[in-house]
């Protein structure tokens, strides 16, 4: 297996690396764009509190997701939506305060409207995560059924030979391989071509046929005759 889907399969480790990837990736864009404006040294530390708040903030959710996959179509994105927008609300309560209370040192009595803006891209990023984590779900749902698929084809091929083994009956064909060698030891060579073309027809029968399809009854008959 390769290594990404060894990493796929181990859910856990994959939901952390990429949940921290995620996020410390937002963290480092949200920088390089602050350089078009001219912020001060502690916009740093607003970026990183805004970061490790959306990574604490969006844990929760995938254990609501979990949940809502287990619901019908309409409560799964109901419950989705729901708990997306308020965890983009809570997001951009937190971002605001951090903005307002930290990097411009308190705000004016009239402008407490202003710790419930910027909702909307909170909302965008949230929204991402969301489909981000989906993503990566229904990717491993694939990859089991795959893994299914493979499992069964196996399952399939050590059938077949065990039904070779049960058909192929040591006695049997041991007595066989006597008998025709008798047969030649005593010059009647057209009985013993006769076996070693009936047997021939059985061997080619036992390895032609997939033991998981089902045959005509007249079909084994004949087996059974050769």
């Amino acid at each position: 297996m390769p290594n990404w889907e060894k990493l796929v399969d181990s859910r856990e480790r994959l939901f952390w690396t990429l949940h921290t990837a995620g996020w410390v990736g937002f963290a480092i864009i949200y920088y390089i764009g602050s350089f078009l404006h001219d912020m001060r040294s502690i916009w740093l530390l607003i970026i990183m509190l805004n970061a490790y708040a959306g990574w604490l903030l969006t844990i929760p959710l995938r254990y609501i997701y979990r949940k809502a996959l287990t619901l019908s179509p309409l409560k799964m994105i109901a419950m989705v939506g729901i708990c997306l927008y308020l965890t983009a609300l809570v997001w951009a309560l937190v971002k605001n305060l951090n903005y307002w209370e930290i990097y411009k040192k308190g705000y004016r009595p009239e402008e407490w409207y202003m710790y419930f803006t910027n909702t909307i891209n909170s909302l965008i990023m949230v929204t991402c995560w969301t489909g981000g984590y989906f993503g990566i779900k229904n990717y491993q749902m694939l990859l089991k059924e795959k893994q299914n698929v493979l499992r069964a084809s196996t399952m399939a091929h050590q059938a077949q030979i065990r039904m070779l083994r049960y058909q192929l009956n040591p006695h049997f064909l041991f007595n066989t391989l006597n008998a025709i060698s008798t047969l030649i030891l005593m010059k009647e060579n057209k009985t013993a071509d006769a076996m070693v073309s009936r047997l021939s027809d059985f061997l080619r029968y036992s390895l032609d046929k997939d033991p998981i399809r089902k045959v005509p009854l007249i079909q084994e008959v004949k087996v059974l005759e050769l």
